[in-house]
């Protein structure tokens, strides 16, 4: 894949050297980890859309996902894709200040997008010219949704700050350092879990419908404190997915360890005892 895609630039632009290939090949992947290059996914995901069009006559699309109600659910993994006027799919992504950018070739584009707890965004007849920035802000319409609240607590009637997700969902909240979470839901049933790492993970379902909110409280029971160590990517043979199943199963939170090189990154003894 990343030889096709220097094959491409490289058609564009027969000039570069080597170094350029390689920088254009990382300045325009789509960012997989927020802290790169690293060992597991380096600088992220191909875009050879991108790539070839910093060598040819391009203009720039520009914008930010708008959450027009505060209390409207979080705006998580939007999904952007652009459509060419000859039915190519284009695949944009959203940073976590929920802004985007592309490189386009010029054009008329056909924008929509998705995202969990608000209806589909199409936007037609965008424009691009050479050698200008257009700017498109995206304002969802949320779903009809309600709060749902409630505290967090160890069964000694301890306040917990912990992670409160919906299964099958993007969205999830931090308890605050009284136990209380608050998190918007768009209307139906939604499964709430509460994990934190020395506690049994538990789970709270809510029939979201009612504009005036819903209360639920979640009690964590003590378990071992977990620490997963995983050395399976360095020996290029991973089978940390088996314990990961096991633990969820049994409804155990756990940290874990990557160890990418044994010689840098073994955990110390110190690290261990706190586990």
């Amino acid at each position: 894949h990343v030889a096709g895609a220097a094959a491409l630039l490289l058609s564009a632009n027969p000039q570069l050297t080597r170094q350029q290939v390689r920088q254009l090949l990382r300045e325009t992947a789509v960012t997989i980890d927020p802290s790169h290059p690293n060992p597991q996914s380096g600088y992220g995901r191909l875009n050879t859309n991108a790539l070839v069009a910093t060598q040819v006559a391009h203009g720039t699309l520009t914008g930010t996902v708008l959450q027009a109600l505060p209390d409207a659910p979080i705006i998580a993994q939007a999904v952007i894709t652009l459509t060419t006027s000859g039915g190519q799919h284009l695949r944009l992504a959203v940073d976590d200040t929920l802004q985007f950018q592309a490189l386009l070739r010029p054009g008329v584009y056909q924008l929509t997008m998705t995202v969990f707890g608000y209806m589909p965004l199409t936007i037609s007849g965008i424009v691009i010219h050479t050698g200008t920035t257009t700017q498109r802000n995206l304002v969802p319409v949320a779903l009809p949704f309600a709060r749902v609240s409630g505290g967090v607590w160890s069964a000694q009637g301890q306040p917990l700050v912990t992670t409160v997700s919906v299964v099958g969902t993007p969205l999830q909240v931090m308890s605050d350092s009284a136990g209380h979470y608050e998190i918007s839901l768009p209307y139906g049933v939604h499964i709430l879990t509460a994990a934190a790492n020395g506690y049994k993970r538990t789970r709270l379902y809510f029939n979201v419908n009612n504009p005036a909110g819903h209360q639920g409280s979640f009690i964590l029971y003590s378990r071992p404190t977990i620490l997963l160590v995983n050395d399976g990517l360095w020996h290029y043979q991973d089978f940390s997915s088996y314990y990961e199943e096991s633990l969820n199963a049994a409804g155990y939170s756990y940290d874990t360890h990557i160890i990418y090189s044994p010689f840098d990154e073994t955990p110390t003894t110190e690290e261990l005892t706190a586990y």
